[in-house]
Parts: structure tokens; C-alpha cells; sequence
């Protein structure tokens, strides 16, 4: 019997598509492996949105950003199913269904443990009140809205990653939290931030300073050389006032990100022994995109951004520092001259998009995508061949086949339930025989991707390996 099990990602083939466009494809990966898991034998359709299958920025240097990994995904639909299934360090994929109140315990955030990926099941699934990622590692959020307790009483922040690192946040709507939407602080390091949308509801809340990396101004020296963190593809919307984010001792790459955040006071800010690249970013109608804060050591670097309609701040100014022999205000004491060197090269691979196509391509994507209940259907196997209208593979025994033509050149990829690459092979038909196979029995049994690109036309199916 095959060892198949098909959930096929809608007509996702494009022609002529770019790397940086083609890996957005890829983002059905984690939801539709989550419901797949829990559906035998259902079959997903997905929509043509953007997920991407892993992190891309700090949260990829030195070590892993993988969640749960491969573990069997489990819903959760109450506070109290939710706190049990995050409190521990065992590898778990938790999927959120509805909303969840973190206030109807003890009123502060969440404490998440590690290795978890937690995933709305849908655009609506919602967490009111707050996380709190706290002395943990490897955690994933993903496809979840947030919205922050003010001005009724709950945790100050939405999400506080606080001691902890490889962190990704991607695909969240954040909102109306009483301190921080997202604040980064305390020694954090190796994080991501991407495809979120933050906002507020209330221009009562006076303390709409939106994502913090680094606390305080200059009075955590334990943070220099951490707080490694990545922006990337986010929208910082209305009513945000300032802190988008706000960087100070540690080192931050800000790029491609949507600003249209009207009368705010700043946008980004850095001081305090921090370095920052801003690239690629598109600031409409708002005052200061990007500022030097502090008279403490600090190093910029800002390229490549569009200004529209934009007043005051460091606009014109491309790079450059600000160093001065700052005392703490409480002791008196002379602050260390740290080394601040320019940030220009961030140390893994990234591909940026144009900066003019950032407000239309971020607006769309930013925040939860993915609604799994309208993606289940009861396509056969070959139903699915019969819609697509491409040719598929076969898959007996760990060996992979498909036809290929004389003059084809097909490229396979495999995905692992974590986005990590296992398989890529270019393949090239062979005079005289159509069918050609490949061997994937090094592969461990479990959940994966495969994406077969053939001239152009991609195609990309998860399969169970049993």
C-alpha cells in the first residue's frame, strides 16, 4: 500500500517565480501539517497567503528556532488546557481555538516554557492578556491576535521575552496592551519578529510605546553583546506612538517593514550601546522615522528606506553615532566606552523585497493568516491530480517517482515539520526512460513537504512517511 498521505496546497504553482517569493509559498507548511495531524485521512486546500515554513534573522544564528517540532499537534479551547500544555520543556505543537482569557488566572502573563510552537487555528483565534516567555528557549507563535488587557487590569505587556532566546513571533496582530505590545528585554537573544501587525484601539492609553529591545536607558550593561534581534515584513499601525521598536545595548536588523502610524512621536529609536541596520523600510506620514536617543554610545546604519510625506528625526541621515561619556544619573558613575562598531552585514541570509511594494505587500500579509476550518475538504488523492492539472509523484516504499520529460530539469525539495531542508536534488531525465525515482529512505517516518518545481510550475504536497 502507498505510503501517502496527500494534503495538497491548492494551484500554488507560479511561473517564473522569484526566490523571495517562491519561499513565501511555503508558509502553509506549519498550519496545514498541524490540522493534518489531527484530520487521518481529510485533505487541505490552502488559501494564497503568506506563511513562510521558517524563520529568517537572528533567530537562525547559533542554534535552531524549530518550536515543537514534529510533535503531534494538540487544540486547546480553555485557559486552563492552555497553561498545562505550555508549562512544561517537552517539545509540543499547541493549536488555539477561540479565544483564551490568560486573566482568568492569576493576572499576570502566561509563562510559556520551551520548545513549544503555539498556532491559532484560525484568523479569529485570540489570546486576551498576555505571554510571558521567561528563562526559555526555542519557542514559536505564530497565526494568533492578541489583544492586550487596557484598560481593564492584566499583564503590562502582550508578549515579554525576558531571559530567553531563539524566539520567533510571526503572522501576530497585537494590540492595546498597557505597556508594551512586544518588549524583548533582560539578556534575550536570537529572536524574530516578522509579519506582525501592531496597533492600538484606545488614544486614552498614554502609554502606547509599542516593542522594546532593551530595557531602561543605559542601566543594564548585562545586556551588551545580547538582544540580538530581528524586524522584518511588520506593520506598526495606528495609534502607535512610539518604540517600533526601540533598541538600546544590543544589535537590531529592521528591514522591510510598513509605517503609517499618524502623529506619532518616533518610530525607531536606538542608544545606549546599541547597533541597528534600518534597510528597506517605508515610513509614510509620520514624524521621526528613526532617531539617536540618549547621550550614550550608539551606532546607526539606515539605507535604502523610503521617507513619504515624513518630518524631523534622522531622515537625511544615513549612518552614524553618537558617542559621549554619559554618567549614571543615580551614582554618578562613568559609563564603560564599550566598542560600538557599525551593523551593516547581518550574519545569515535574508532577501529583501522593493521598498515600494512594501505598504500594499505588508499591509496584505501582516497578522494571522491562516483559516484552517474553510481549508478541510474530502479530495481523494486523485481528485486532487484532477484539479491541479500538473503532474504529481508517487510515493512506495520511500522512493519518489514522477514522470519527466527529455528536455525537463526538475528540482525536489523537502521539508521537515520544523522548516528545515532535508532533501534538494536537481533532476535531469535520462535518454529513453520517462519515469524517474528517487530514493528518500534516509528519511525518518514522519510529516513532511515536498515541493517539486518542474519548468516553473511548482507543486507542493505534505506527506505522512510511515
Amino acid at each position: 500500500m502507498k505510503n501517502l498521505l496527500f494534503a495538497a496546497f491548492g494551484q500554488n504553482y507560479i511561473s517564473g517565480m522569484k526566490n523571495s517569493v517562491k519561499g513565501r509559498l511555503f508558509f502553509q507548511l506549519i498550519t496545514a501539517v498541524s490540522i493534518m495531524c489531527m484530520l487521518m485521512q481529510s485533505t487541505i486546500k490552502a488559501k494564497n497567503y503568506s506563511l513562510s515554513a521558517g524563520p529568517v534573522g537572528f533567530a537562525t544564528v547559533n542554534g535552531t528556532t524549530t518550536g515543537g517540532g514534529n510533535a503531534t499537534p494538540e487544540t486547546v479551547k480553555t485557559y486552563i488546557q492552555l497553561k498545562n500544555a505550555v508549562s512544561d520543556s517537552i517539545p509540543r505543537v499547541i493549536i488555539v481555538s477561540g479565544t483564551i482569557r490568560t486573566t482568568d488566572g492569576d493576572g499576570y502573563g502566561l509563562p510559556i516554557g520551551s520548545n513549544k510552537t503555539i498556532m491559532g487555528e484560525n484568523t479569529s483565534s485570540k489570546i486576551y492578556g498576555g505571554f510571558s516567555i521567561k528563562n526559555s528557549h526555542n519557542v514559536i507563535i505564530r497565526n494568533l491576535n492578541f489583544n492586550g488587557s487596557f484598560p481593564n487590569p492584566g499583564p503590562g505587556d502582550c508578549i515579554a521575552v525576558n531571559n530567553s532566546h531563539h524566539v520567533w513571533i510571526d503572522h501576530v496582530s497585537i494590540w492595546d496592551a498597557d505597556d508594551g505590545n512586544l518588549d524583548i528585554t533582560r539578556e534575550s537573544n536570537y529572536c524574530t519578529v516578522s509579519w506582525c501587525k501592531f496597533f492600538y484601539t484606545n488614544s486614552k492609553n498614554d502609554h502606547r510605546l509599542c516593542a522594546l529591545i532593551g530595557s531602561g536607558g543605559g542601566d543594564h550593561p548585562e545586556d551588551y553583546d545580547k538582544l540580538k534581534v530581528t524586524y522584518h515584513h511588520n506593520w506598526f499601525d495606528k495609534l502607535v506612538k512610539s518604540r517600533m521598536p526601540r533598541l538600546v545595548y544590543g544589535q537590531a536588523h529592521v528591514y522591510n517593514n510598513y509605517y503609517s502610524s499618524k502623529g506619532n512621536s518616533y518610530c525607531i529609536g536606538v542608544g545606549s550601546y546599541g547597533r541597528i541596520l534600518i534597510e528597506k523600510n517605508y515610513f509614510k506620514g509620520v514624524k521621526n522615522p528613526h532617531q539617536f536617543m540618549y547621550d550614550v554610545y550608539c551606532h546607526m546604519v539606515a539605507r535604502d528606506n523610503e521617507y513619504d510625506n515624513c518630518k524631523g528625526g534622522d531622515v537625511h541621515k544615513k549612518s552614524g553615532s553618537r558617542h559621549s561619556g554619559w554618567k549614571n544619573p543615580k551614582t554618578g558613575e562613568q559609563h564603560p566606552k564599550f566598542e560600538v562598531q557599525p551593523f551593516e552585514k547581518p550574519p545569515y541570509d535574508y532577501t529583501m523585497d522593493d521598498t515600494k511594494t512594501i505598504p500594499d505587500l505588508v499591509s496584505k500579509y501582516a497578522g494571522p493568516q491562516s483559516d484552517v476550518t474553510s481549508l478541510i475538504s474530502n479530495c481523494s488523492p486523485s481528485t486532487i491530480r484532477a484539479k491541479l492539472q500538473v503532474p504529481l509523484f508517487n510515493l512506495v516504499n520511500k522512493t519518489l517517482s514522477f514522470d519527466i520529460s527529455s528536455s525537463e530539469i526538475v528540482e525536489v525539495t523537502i521539508y521537515s515539520l520544523n522548516g528545515k531542508k532535508v532533501v534538494s536534488k536537481m533532476v535531469q531525465a535520462t535518454p529513453g526512460i520517462k519515469n524517474t525515482e528517487i530514493s528518500i529512505t534516509n528519511l525518518m517516518n514522519g510529516i513532511y513537504l515536498i515541493s517539486i518545481d518542474k519548468s516553473g510550475t511548482i507543486v507542493n504536497s505534505v506527506v505522512n512517511l510511515l
